[in-house]
């Protein structure tokens, strides 16, 4: 029993350290009905003034097809996530009477290697568009709100990436401009139009509030603030995780700049330790922000794909920085 355990921590470290191996897409479908457990927390410290727990739930879906999820969006009412193995799981919340899902395989642009498909990134525009970033090879891929992905870069040389560090959190500001987020490191980079558009990378600087944690995904509050995760990892057996929200007012941020976020919430003090890699933000009816995560399993006995629900108050002195109605879904962009 130790050699297996032993073997699979080995496993694990090799999914998440930098520079191994490249994971090899699936093309599974299924759709149904999502297994839901609610998971008790032991809580080690309340959540700060501003901050509550709405909940945290255990999903499983069928298929080889589930796990491993990167990413994570809001899209009509349902979460979209994004998977280490090339598929996207759309699912109704938790919450919901009844949580059906669909996961189908993502259909990179007709250029890209095949077998190479591991997302880590995603945002969306309010006319249905998705841009979706791909690890190891550093790529975006464009996708309209109907047909195949019509775009894509590849940043190759125009970054200083490690195979297994890529593009792990992007943001689409409201005036058109993106943020990319690598992990583990302390420069980001802006794009002043869609990147598909092949602008250049302008590079600033980001003094993260927490030492050796890496960037896992970014999305925007209503009040145009910015959410990170930034997790750690601790190899031993089983393998365990720390995971810290940030949050910073990135104004007008430009090329040559500083950004400097605070801590939010340690995530390890106010719900169960895990491999949260997918955030995803929107307002509540009542003014605040609904933070939804999901953690990225790894396809491992050790771990397990938790979705927690979070809400937080919203200064209302902050401009707000809404860019329209809710987007329309994007399941068609996928395999049928």
């Amino acid at each position: 029993m130790r050699g297996k355990h032993l073997l699979a921590g080995m496993a694990l470290a090799l999914t998440l350290a930098p520079g191994t191996f490249v994971r090899t897409a699936l093309t599974e479908q299924a759709s149904g009905t999502l297994e839901v457990a609610a998971v008790e927390r032991e809580v080690v410290s309340e959540p700060p003034d501003g901050v509550e727990v709405g909940g945290v739930w255990d999903i499983h879906g069928s298929g080889s097809g589930f796990g491993g999820f990167s990413a994570l969006v809001w899209q009509d009412d349902r979460l979209h996530a994004f998977s280490d193995r090339g598929h996207v799981l759309a699912f109704d919340p938790p919450t919901a009477r009844r949580s059906a899902y669909d996961i189908r395989p993502v259909r990179p642009h007709r250029t890209y290697p095949q077998g190479v498909w591991d997302v880590e990134s995603a945002v969306t525009a309010p006319d249905g568009r998705l841009w979706l970033g791909f690890e190891y090879t550093h790529a975006i891929h464009r996708f309209p709100p109907r047909g195949e992905a019509d775009g894509l870069r590849m940043l190759g040389d125009e970054v200083d990436w490690g195979s297994n560090v890529g593009l792990e959190g992007m943001v689409r500001l409201p005036d058109g401009r993106f943020l990319l987020f690598p992990e583990l490191r302390q420069t980001a980079h802006i794009l002043a139009r869609d990147p598909i558009a092949g602008t250049p990378l302008t590079d600033f600087t980001v003094e993260w509030p927490v030492e050796d944690h890496g960037v896992t995904d970014a999305a925007l509050l209503p009040d145009g603030r910015l959410l990170v995760l930034l997790r750690t990892v601790d190899y031993s057996l089983p393998p365990s995780f720390s995971v810290t929200l940030a949050i910073a007012d990135i104004g007008s941020v430009a090329g040559g700049d500083t950004l400097s976020p605070e801590i939010l919430v340690r995530l390890d003090d106010i719900v169960p330790r895990e491999n949260y890699e997918g955030i995803a933000v929107r307002e509540t009816a009542d003014g605040r922000a609904e933070i939804w995560l999901i953690s990225d399993d790894n396809f491992s006995a050790f771990q397990r794909t938790l979705v927690v629900q979070l809400f937080l108050d919203l200064d209302g002195e902050q401009e707000k920085a809404r860019e329209g109605e809710p987007t329309r879904a994007f399941l068609h962009v996928f395999e049928e």
